[in-house]
């Protein structure tokens, strides 16, 4: 009945999604499908540009993918998990894969 369930986490705040990691975890074990967590990374505002370092966004979605991979290697173990890491443009956003 489900092949994958998307599962929103706010990466400030991990155990606000515990109690739903683990539901997802019983569905698609139960199912066999997998859970795909996911983060909403927002670009760094223009006007702030000139008081982070160049790569500021690339160390911001480094230090997001690792958290995500910590929190399915926790919460969902040996699991078929996916991770998945949204970063949101100014006119669209652009979805990258993460993890298997």
């Amino acid at each position: 009945m489900f092949k994958s369930i998307l599962v929103p986490i706010d990466l400030a705040d991990t155990d606000l999604a515990k109690p739903a990691i683990a539901t997802a975890a019983t569905l698609s074990q139960t199912w066999n499908g997998s859970v795909r967590l996911l983060n909403v990374l927002p670009m760094t505002p223009v006007m702030l540009a000139e008081y982070v370092p160049a790569d500021f966004d690339a160390q911001q979605r480094q230090t997001s993918e690792e958290a995500l991979a910590i929190v399915a290697q926790d919460e969902l173990g040996k699991r078929r998990a996916e991770h998945a890491m949204t970063v949101e443009d100014q006119d669209r956003p652009i979805i990258r894969e993460s993890g298997h």
